[in-house]
């Protein structure tokens, strides 16, 4: 049927099925269609441009995951990024930890701990010169191996962020400050004890401090409910707390030098960015 041929044929003119005047205007478009296939010397550029779009990519991503892994690295396994501070002081702590243990004996360790070391009886009535000394020189001075790497471990871990946070130099004067803040109330609360103090947690307590009120200010606290209600009292005032306590409990520790290393390190931070020492309102 000649309705059924026009459908199926899609001429739509005098139902010719294709062969009036639209079907020949097709054939003619067909035959002058051209397929255009690109020469070697084509091909071989778009491969080249296609190669090069790929090594760009891969060069680009292996600088990115270079720069993810970088920054993801501990600042202890990362040497190139520690601070020249850590860098000169964690060194002279194993140099003159190594050579008493290795060349000294016990009791004349005992002795180098009681002329170099802080001793509290030394600066009253039994005075001696080499106590002179003693406010520095007891921060370079360990009792054992794991002393030495405890206190490394935490001067690495909080004197890096601090002296990226406020500089080598100002690092430097937190150390010998916040050592003697330390010795002060260790000495004002054992005056007379012949114990010798030995060790950089004072100093090292101080860069904790800083730790802590710069983790505060970034918000690192706030999903605790005591710390949204009442601030930065209630870090200080717990991690003095515990600093007590864990003396108490493991004993063979100056609660005393961490905590006045502490306090030493919060009125420091004040002043330098209030210049006040009001530290509760940090």
């Amino acid at each position: 049927m000649t309705t059924n041929g026009s459908k199926h044929n899609g001429s739509g003119l005098n139902g010719s099925g294709g062969n009036g005047a639209g079907g020949g205007d097709d054939d003619d478009k067909d035959k002058n269609k051209i397929v255009h296939f690109p020469s070697l010397a084509e091909r071989d550029r778009i491969r080249k441009e296609k190669i090069a779009k790929e090594e760009a990519w891969q060069a680009e991503y292996k600088a990115k995951q270079k720069i993810l892994k970088s920054a993801s690295n501990p600042p202890f396994l990362n040497l190139p990024n520690i601070p020249m501070f850590v860098r000169i002081l964690l060194p002279t702590f194993v140099i003159i930890h190594a050579l008493q243990a290795l060349l000294l004996t016990d009791p004349q360790r005992m002795e180098l701990f009681f002329n170099f070391g802080f001793v509290p009886a030394f600066y009253t009535a039994e005075f001696r010169w080499t106590a002179v000394f003693g406010p520095i020189t007891h921060l370079y001075l360990h009792g054992d191996w794991m002393h030495l790497a405890f206190n490394t471990i935490m001067m690495t871990a909080m004197g890096a962020f601090f002296a990226r946070e406020l500089g080598n130099k100002i690092a430097w004067m937190f150390f010998f400050a916040c050592g003697l803040g330390g010795a002060l109330l260790h000495f004002a609360v054992n005056i007379g004890d012949h114990s010798p103090l030995i060790g950089a947690s004072g100093a090292i307590s101080g860069f904790f401090a800083v730790f802590l009120v710069t983790m505060y200010k970034r918000g690192g606290f706030h999903q605790f409910k005591l710390v949204r209600d009442y601030g930065l009292m209630v870090v200080i005032g717990f991690w003095l707390a515990l600093m007590f306590l864990i003396a108490i409990i493991m004993g063979g520790q100056s609660w005393e030098a961490h905590m006045g290393g502490f306090i030493v390190g919060l009125f420091m931070l004040t002043w330098l960015v209030r210049k006040d020492l009001k530290f509760w309102r940090l």
